[in-house]
């Protein structure tokens, strides 16, 4: 489904009140007992055609009636925290981390910016944005971990946990930065196997707060 498109059907469940509650538990005390708390307006970005399109749309809190955490979902085409819809995060962080010779510069600067009237100007993405959605990505160790344990019980021969091979030296500069970059690829990868084997997103839905 083309990226607007899943927009559009996200924003009308929102509007007639359909959105389902993706988790059964309060991610605080346990409880069941969930219910609908508000709307937010959130503005994502997406990279379509070599162009930065802005799409407006929501999340949506519940609340826990027994301890009164507030928890927000996002929509199934954007990842907690990060501006920029998932299936332009995967595509550029991808390919940051598989193809050696990818510099964030180089996979940045031939994206333009499309206004809201339709117009396209000369800004350009900062490289920051990509490195940012990588380090997000390269925080989620217990998601890969949590994602490989499920894609091999449902197929005990998949070789994902054997795909180890090192990041390039001249992508990181640290070995913490290593291990980010290290985490985002095999994430990356998981994701799109897990979305293979189980039809769903492995990537977080969810924050309290």
């Amino acid at each position: 489904m083309e990226i607007r498109d899943e927009v559009n059907c996200w924003n009308l469940s929102v509007g007639d009140g359909t959105v389902v509650c993706v988790i059964s538990t309060c991610l605080d005390c346990g409880s069941t007992d969930l219910v609908f708390y508000e709307v937010r307006d959130r503005v994502f970005l997406a990279v379509v055609a070599m162009m930065v399109i802005r799409l407006a749309s929501y999340v949506v809190r519940f609340r826990c009636r027994r301890c009164g955490k507030r928890m927000t979902q996002w929509p199934p085409f954007a990842v907690p925290k990060m501006r920029y819809v998932k299936q332009t995060i995967l595509e550029l962080g991808g390919a940051y981390v598989e193809q050696p010779e990818a510099t964030y510069r180089s996979l940045v600067e031939f994206i333009g910016y499309e206004s809201e009237e339709g117009e396209i100007d000369e800004r350009k993405p900062s490289t920051w944005m990509l490195w940012h959605c990588l380090n997000n990505l390269g925080e989620m160790d217990g998601i890969l971990n949590w994602a490989k344990e499920l894609i091999l019980a449902k197929h005990p021969s998949d070789d994902l946990h054997r795909q180890g091979e090192p990041i390039p030296a001249k992508k990181y500069r640290s070995k913490a930065r290593e291990g980010i970059l290290r985490v985002a690829r095999d994430l990356i990868r998981a994701e799109a196997r897990f979305v293979e084997l189980f039809g769903r997103s492995c990537l977080p839905k969810f924050e309290t707060g």
